[in-house]
C-alpha cells in the first residue's frame, strides 16, 4: 500500500506574537464553584513540551497573572474570604498559598492586641480579584461596627522576577492597582506600606481611606432614586432595564446581587434614626427593610411581564419565606395546621401593600407554571393584605376549587 504523507503542523513554525495569543489562552485559570466555595485553578501542562514553548510560555503567564497573598492568623480566614465573599482563591484544595513566592504584594492583616501564636493562614488571588476582596472587607466593618479599629495592615510590595542585580520597584501603574483598592477598607488605626514604591502613591491611597464611608441617609436616597428609575423603565416597557435599575437600588443599600444570589450586607450601618433627607427622623433599618420589599415587588412584576414566570417565582417565594420566618415559622414554609390559608398577616406592618403584591405576583407566576394550589393559596393571603384589590379577587377566581 501506498503511503500518503499527511502535513504536519508545527506550532513554532507560526510567529511570535500569535503563540504568545496562544499561550495567554492555553493559561487562562478555570473558575470552579462547589458548595459555596469559589476559586480558580491553572492547567500548566503547556510548560512541560519543550524548553523553548516554557520559556515563551513562563513570559506570558507572568505577564497576564499578578499574585496576592493574604496572611492572617485566624483560621476563619479561608470561609469568610470565599464562602461569604465569593471571592475566588488559586487552588486552594491543592494548597500552593502555603508556599507560593510568585506574589507581588504580600497582604498581612493582624491584631495587635490579640496575639495568636503559632498559626498563619495564607491564601493567594489574582489581582483581578482584589477589588472584590477590598470591597468585601468594606462590608464586613460595616456589618460589624468597630471592627476595623483592631486590625493592623502591612502591605509589602515584592518583584518576584527581579533579577538579584535588577531595579526591584514595580511600575508605577501596577503599585496603583495593587495598592489603591485598599482605599475602600475605612478606619484601620495603622496601615504599613512595605517595599519599594511611589510615595504618591501611597499619598492615593491614605486619602482615599481617609473619607468617610456613605451615610445612610445618602445610601437610601441613592437607592430609592434608582428604585424609581426602575419603575419609569418598567411603565416604558423596558423590563430588563427595569431590572438592572432594582438591582442597583439594592446595590446601594449593600445587598449584592449576582445571578440568583442576593448577599445582603451593612444591616447594621441602617440602625440608625435618619437626620436628614426624605427619611428624616426615621428608623433607618425599617425604612431599608420598606424599600427592599417594594424592589421585590417590582422585580415580580418585571419578570412576570417578561413572561419570565420561574424568575418571578423564585424571587416571591425567597422573600415569603423570609416574612414567614420573622412571623414565626421557623422552616418558612406556611405549612401550619391550616397551610397557606390560615398564615399570619401584618397588615399594619410597613409596606403591606408591596408584600400583598409580593404574594399576588408570585401566585400568578405560579399559576402560569400550572401550580394551581399553590397560586390558589398564595392569592388567598394576597387577598388579605389586599382585601380592596379587585384584580386579586378576579385571577383567585380562575384557580378557585370548583364544585361539580
Amino acid at each position: 500500500m501506498e503511503s500518503i504523507d499527511v502535513p504536519h503542523f508545527r506550532f513554532l513554525d507560526l510567529p511570535p506574537e500569535l503563540r504568545d495569543e496562544i499561550y495567554a489562552l492555553a493559561l487562562v485559570p478555570e473558575f470552579h464553584e462547589e458548595e459555596s466555595i469559589t476559586w480558580r485553578e491553572y492547567r500548566l501542562g503547556i510548560l512541560r513540551v519543550n524548553k523553548q514553548i516554557n520559556n515563551e510560555a513562563q513570559q506570558v503567564f507572568r505577564r497576564d497573572n499578578v499574585f496576592c497573598r493574604i496572611e492572617t492568623p485566624w483560621t476563619e480566614t479561608e470561609q469568610h474570604i470565599s464562602v461569604q465573599g465569593h471571592v475566588p482563591l488559586i487552588a486552594p484544595r491543592k494548597r500552593m498559598s502555603c508556599n507560593f513566592p510568585q506574589h507581588h504584594l504580600s497582604i498581612q492583616i493582624d491584631a495587635p492586641q490579640h496575639h495568636i501564636h503559632g498559626f498563619t493562614s495564607k491564601i493567594v488571588i489574582l489581582l483581578d480579584d482584589l477589588p472584590t476582596f477590598t470591597n468585601i472587607w468594606f462590608l464586613s466593618d460595616l456589618s460589624h461596627p468597630q471592627l476595623n479599629s483592631h486590625f493592623r495592615l502591612t502591605l509589602e510590595l515584592h518583584n518576584p522576577y527581579a533579577a538579584s542585580h535588577a531595579d526591584p520597584m514595580l511600575p508605577k501603574s501596577l503599585q496603583q492597582r495593587l495598592l489603591l483598592p485598599f482605599g475602600a477598607v475605612k478606619n484601620l488605626p495603622t496601615v504599613h506600606i512595605v517595599g519599594p514604591h511611589y510615595p504618591s502613591v501611597e499619598s492615593a491611597l491614605r486619602e482615599t481611606m481617609a473619607v468617610p464611608p456613605p451615610t445612610p441617609e445618602s445610601c437610601l436616597a441613592k437607592a430609592t432614586a434608582l428604585k424609581d428609575a426602575g419603575n419609569t423603565l418598567l411603565q416604558k416597557g423596558d423590563y430588563r432595564g427595569a431590572i438592572a435599575q432594582y438591582e442597583a437600588s439594592f446595590g446601594a443599600i449593600f445587598i449584592r446581587c449576582q445571578g440568583r444570589r442576593r448577599d445582603i450586607w451593612a444591616e447594621a450601618h441602617f440602625q440608625t434614626v435618619l437626620s436628614e433627607g426624605a427619611y428624616k427622623d426615621q428608623n433607618g433599618a425599617l425604612v431599608t427593610m420598606t424599600l427592599r420589599v417594594r424592589l421585590v415587588a417590582n422585580v415580580c412584576a418585571a419578570y412576570l411581564r417578561l413572561g419570565e414566570y420561574g424568575e418571578a417565582h423564585f424571587w416571591g417565594m425567597r422573600t415569603i419565606r423570609m416574612i414567614r420566618m420573622a412571623m414565626g415559622d421557623d422552616e418558612g414554609e406556611g405549612e401550619g395546621t391550616g397551610g397557606f390559608a390560615d398564615e399570619a398577616v401584618w397588615t399594619h406592618m410597613p409596606a403591606a401593600a408591596e408584600v400583598g403584591k409580593i404574594y399576588y405576583r408570585t401566585g400568578m407566576a405560579a399559576r402560569e407554571m400550572g401550580e394551581k394550589e399553590e397560586a390558589r393559596r398564595l392569592l388567598r393571603v394576597a387577598e388579605k393584605y389586599l382585601p380592596h384589590d379587585k384584580q386579586v379577587k378576579k385571577d383567585l377566581a380562575t384557580v378557585a376549587l370548583r364544585i361539580l
